[in-house]
């Protein structure tokens, strides 16, 4: 959840009845449909006020910010862009070498509209949400969904001097990628029980 409210939300009756009758289960599945979508019909009906910490709008509106900057490092930027989300703006870069700055930055602009009205702004945007918004988390499926590489995980997380780089790339390595997986293993993760 990447919304902002009032705690005293959590003591309202209808969010207590929620978690009462909510039963914990192993099924991924379950968990989204029931548990973030169940979690979040409540939370809405029940707030005075939300704020989405990472709103299509907010991530536009830092990311022009950014482009703009004379310090902003526009290679590193586009090296960590998820090539599964990005792969069309990258092609279009590559091909057109000779393209100014500005208009690069007016055609990224207008691919990322359409990449976050269309995708999880935390799989597509994740690296950056992370290096360039602070955000404190960075999904576990990045790696395994073949989303990012190790190596763009790496440098994000070395630009966060996160002192669990190693552990983190381990983690990443254990659980592997999707492309080298075993069947069964991937029905167990496809599951949530592995």
């Amino acid at each position: 959840f990447f919304i902002d409210i009032d705690t005293h939300i959590f003591c309202k009756p209808k969010i207590q009845e929620f978690w009462k009758k909510y039963k914990n289960c192993r099924s991924r599945a379950y968990a989204i449909t029931h548990g973030e979508c169940g979690l979040s019909q409540v939370l809405y009906q029940e707030a005075n006020s939300i704020n989405i910490l990472y709103s299509s709008e907010k991530i536009l509106k830092k990311s022009l910010s950014l482009l703009h900057s004379k310090d902003f490092d526009f290679d590193l930027f586009f090296h960590l862009l998820s090539d599964t989300h990005f792969h069309i703006f990258k092609k279009y870069l590559f091909s057109t070498p000779q393209m100014s700055v500005d208009r690069t930055k007016l055609v990224f602009i207008n691919e990322l509209r359409k990449i976050l009205e269309s995708s999880n702004h935390t799989h597509s945007f994740g690296l950056q949400l992370l290096t360039l918004f602070s955000a404190p988390f960075l999904k576990r499926d990045l790696y395994y969904r073949e989303i990012y590489d190790l190596s763009q995980l790496q440098i994000a997380l070395e630009i966060c001097q996160s002192p669990l780089v190693e552990k983190i790339i381990l983690e990443y390595r254990k659980r592997g990628s999707l492309s080298n997986q075993k069947p069964w293993n991937m029905l167990l993760i496809q599951l949530g029980v592995q």
